[in-house]
């Protein structure tokens, strides 16, 4: 559209072919033009009979054309009859702007109006938005699933299509493509019915909250090629390795081709579970936890053929340069010890600005190690207390997949030792600097994820006091690039080491402080901690006997 008069550039503003700073900008460039007299001042003309226009813009925020004249027709340093031309020039310029805003008015105000019919009425969005507020409350476990579908359940169909067209599906979509890639990528740790189960699930959601996007579609057909897999491997492992009756009588379930999948039980948390402090006890003050006797067992999982194959392979330190580090043990006949992901050998600076964590030293780590993906659950350790007919430590929740507490040092060693044994690996509990270095995997910042921490990162207390932690398979919560989870925050983790009240001592080869004052050091902050407890050089001393804040994590070491 030619714009070289006021009028037509603002008509083009009008109509939305130039944006507000386009026009702005032209404005102020013909403005200038034309008091320099590069483009003459035309007569009024009036305007053509043409549809009413109708202005998407608002106030233009004060900045009328006086403010823009007002700098340009500074004159200075000019003769009278200069001054008098350039007067004459700008009253014409006035009067052409005048007229035009005359004939706008009049215009306006003679045209038809616009019928009503013809106006689109927009609806508002749907409040609350349900994709937002799940995605706020980053909770991807089946219950939360199921919630989400509810709730969409309810709308009506066009309270449906507009939540498919609003921005936040979009994020949904992205979302749960990451959770999808995580559930594909833990596949290899030898038990991938739950994983694939999480995959349908997901895939299922987005069917029903009709997303489309060609990743889902791709998603969906990598999953069927997977489950289809799964299935001939089930039926081979039924065909070749019939049922036979275990030690203490009970006939194992044989696995048949035409299983369905196993979808994992809603999270649920002790009603009667007692409520954390706003923060850690102090040492002192902590005693021993109660035990209680070790219900009966399940049954022991069935160990398939595939599944021995994956495992027995799986635990070197190759696996470290590869996109999938991780691997399980078989622990016997009782099925699979816990996940771990394999960790290359390497150096970094160890400590941080606090008294306790001086002085900052440099660390080498010269052969990898495997440690636990997530910190050692309930049910891991009751399968240790049922083995070794000891009892376990009682807990504040009923849930088995959460963190297990209350757990003495000494217990978290035995737990290794019974590991070492039935798995004929190397169990230990890591080393302080072994730990540091898998919880900062390669950054310098106060934490693994930068120089601040969110909710997003951990489980801990961020604003308001949180009393439980995350069950430890959960993914709701950010890895960090070793892959590892809840490395801070949810419980804080027994390590070898002896307390002493700095590194002085500290040996740059990351062998554990083998004396002390008859404490142990944890490390990684609680669910009932702030921030500044979960820094990757944070550490604090404990009593042996351990609490309802403190759990661990293990270390294998590979040959």
């Amino acid at each position: 559209m030619n714009t070289q008069t006021l009028r037509d550039l603002s008509r083009a503003y009008a109509l939305g072919s130039i944006d507000r700073e386009t026009y702005r900008k032209q404005r102020h460039e013909l403005l200038s033009r034309i008091v320099a007299g590069e483009l003459p001042v035309l007569a009024f003309q009036p305007p053509e009979p043409e549809q009413r226009t109708v202005f998407p813009y608002e106030d233009d925020g004060g900045d009328t054309t006086q403010e823009i004249l007002a700098p340009l027709l500074t004159l200075q340093n000019t003769s009278a009859p200069h001054k008098r031309g350039k007067f004459v020039m700008i009253a014409a310029i006035a009067l052409a702007l005048g007229a035009g805003a005359w004939a706008l008015r009049e215009y306006l105000r003679s045209a038809p109006a616009v019928p009503a019919a013809t106006v689109v009425q927009v609806r508002p969005l749907v409040t609350p938005d349900l994709f937002a507020d799940f995605l706020s409350a980053n909770q991807w476990q089946s219950a939360h699933l199921a919630a989400l579908s509810a709730r969409w359940d309810k709308l009506d169909d066009a309270a449906r299509q507009q939540l498919r067209d609003s921005p936040t599906m979009r994020r949904l979509i992205d979302k749960t493509m990451e959770q999808i890639q995580a559930e594909r990528a833990l596949m290899a740790l030898g038990d991938p019915d739950e994983a694939l189960a999480n995959q349908q699930e997901l895939l299922e959601l987005m069917v029903r909250l009709g997303a489309r996007d060609p990743r889902l579609s791709r998603a969906r057909e990598v999953w069927q090629a997977a489950h289809d897999e799964r299935q001939k491997l089930r039926a081979a492992a039924a065909d070749s390795s019939p049922p036979a009756a275990d030690k203490t009588g009970v006939e194992p379930v044989a696995e048949v081709a035409d299983a369905p999948a196993l979808v994992p039980p809603p999270l649920t948390t002790s009603a009667n579970a007692s409520p954390a402090p706003s923060q850690s006890p102090a040492p002192a003050k902590i005693t021993a936890a109660p035990v209680v006797a070790v219900p009966s067992a399940a049954p022991a999982p069935v160990v398939t053929a595939d599944s021995m194959r994956v495992s027995k392979s799986a635990c070197k330190a190759e696996l470290a340069k590869t996109r999938r580090p991780y691997c399980q043990d078989v622990i016997g006949s009782r099925g699979r010890g816990p996940a771990l992901v394999v960790l290359a050998p390497g150096e970094f600076v160890m400590g941080g600005p606090a008294q306790e964590e001086q002085p900052q030293h440099t660390v080498r780590l010269e052969r990898a190690f495997a440690i636990t993906l997530f910190e050692i659950s309930v049910a891991d350790f009751t399968q240790f207390c049922t083995a070794t007919h000891n009892p376990c430590p009682s807990q504040p929740w009923n849930d088995p997949s959460l963190p297990v507490v209350n757990v003495s040092w000494a217990a978290a060693n035995a737990y290794t030792q019974w590991l070492s044994k039935s798995s004929g690996a190397s169990y230990r509990l890591p080393s302080e600097a072994e730990w540091e270095y898998a919880a900062r995997a390669g950054t310098t910042t106060p934490y693994p994820f930068g120089s601040k921490i969110l909710p997003t990162h951990a489980r801990y207390s961020f604003k308001n006091l949180v009393t439980t932690p995350l069950p430890t398979n959960d993914r709701s919560v950010n890895r960090n690039d070793f892959k590892l989870y809840h490395m801070l925050g949810n419980v804080r983790e027994w390590v070898q080491d002896a307390w002493q009240a700095s590194f002085k001592n500290a040996s740059a080869d990351g062998r554990p402080q083998a004396s002390g004052d008859g404490r142990r050091v944890a490390r990684g902050g609680s669910y009932a901690d702030g921030g500044m407890a979960l820094r990757s050089a944070a550490r604090v001393p404990l009593e042996t006997s351990g609490d309802q804040f403190t759990g661990f994590r293990v270390v294998r070491e590979l040959e």
